[in-house]
């Protein structure tokens, strides 16, 4: 399976890494069209899938994390396309994608406050849980999570097809989002 092979030092395997290039390229282009739209710039604000492709290209593989959030990791690098991997007991529906609004945060993993104004951002009931960019640590899955949320950040108006989704145990849940008010983020 494609996936697990990027977890490996890919010269000891004998294969190419991938480049900017050879990853889903239209899909890159997309999200970083979306996040011009929106007036962010993909090259300071970066995606989560293109962060985990400059550091595959750096190092030539991804750390292991955990195998539901590696799976996945691999799936946002191969497709392009950022997600959010929440741990479904956090989330309290109902679920909304809307753009963050001035002086809107959320703590992240070595910041307490993440700005999400302008910002595609996930909400629930209880407020900010995740955007394209960095998750808040209220939804990040983590190693006693035993039912998952995958959003992926998916542009609008396309016909091109990402990989398929990787065969997921149980355990992985499906919740309706509202549309965005927003109409890239539809």
């Amino acid at each position: 399976m494609l996936f697990f092979f990027l977890r490996r030092d890919c010269s000891a395997l004998g294969l190419v890494p991938p480049s900017k290039e050879s990853l889903f390229p239209p899909f890159r282009k997309m999200v970083r069209s979306m996040y011009h739209s929106l007036h962010l710039d993909p090259t300071r604000d970066r995606p989560s899938s293109e962060k985990l492709l400059r550091r595959f290209n750096r190092d030539g593989y991804l750390p292991r994390i955990d195998p539901i959030v590696d799976l996945w990791n691999d799936w946002s690098l191969v497709s392009g396309l950022p997600l959010s991997l929440l741990d479904a007991d956090t989330v309290t529906p109902p679920l909304s994608l809307r753009l963050g609004s001035e002086g809107l945060t959320y703590p992240v993993s070595g910041m307490d406050a993440f700005p999400l104004a302008g910002r595609p951002v996930l909400f629930d009931a209880r407020g900010p849980l995740g955007n394209p960019t960095r998750d808040s640590l209220r939804g990040l899955a983590r190693p006693q999570t035993s039912r998952f949320l995958v959003l992926i950040y998916r542009p609008r108006d396309t016909e091109a097809e990402p990989p398929p989704l990787p065969d997921l145990p149980s355990g992985l849940y499906a919740l309706p989002v509202s549309t965005p008010e927003h109409p890239d983020l539809r």
